[in-house]
């Protein structure tokens, strides 16, 4: 496995990117996309530092029945971990929340674990005892705030992406 390329960024920068390229998705043409895979795999910076959301194979305009075809994942909400075949666009804001820990840590979520012990808890550890990714010690309050928005396990509570953008443009020091 390649060591990954360590060049300075600004967390705040890309977090709030992420949210912006996702608001407008979940927005696109007034229907509304569900990503369904939204991961650290599926988002690139491009040469020129813009955002790029790929991995859209999962992608589903939103009409309020969604059928359960998502792979599980480190980024996937308790309702797709649980199978739910009703769920919204707060499944994406939980892969969201998932990301901005690993902007966080620079670890994948999770890292502590190993594969097994990932495939056989994964799901139990989300869905029954609320178990979500490590944050840094010294990741400041409201981005630790934010996280906890978006991993919150009831999906009505989770913040939309317009509201991750002001909450991102009111907190940090962009």
């Amino acid at each position: 496995m390649n060591e990954p390329i360590h060049r300075p960024f600004n967390r705040d920068k890309i977090a709030m990117e992420i949210a912006g390229a996702m608001d407008k998705f979940v927005d696109f043409d007034g229907n509304g996309l569900l990503h369904r895979n939204l991961s650290s795999l599926t988002i690139f910076i491009s040469s020129e530092g813009r955002i790029v959301i790929g991995g859209l194979f999962a992608a589903r305009i939103y009409d309020d029945v969604v059928t359960q075809n998502v792979v599980q994942s480190l980024w996937a909400a308790p309702e797709i971990l649980r199978g739910d075949d009703n769920y919204d666009f707060s499944v994406d804001v939980y892969s969201y929340g998932v990301i901005l820990t690993e902007l966080d840590t620079l670890l994948h979520p999770f890292h502590q674990n190993t594969m097994k012990e990932l495939q056989r808890n994964l799901s139990q550890w989300i869905c029954n005892e609320g178990r979500t990714p490590t944050m840094s010690d010294t990741c400041p309050q409201w981005y630790r705030n934010l996280v906890a928005m978006c991993l919150v396990e009831d999906f009505n509570q989770r913040p939309s992406f317009q509201q991750i953008v002001d909450y991102i443009q009111t907190h940090s020091a962009l």
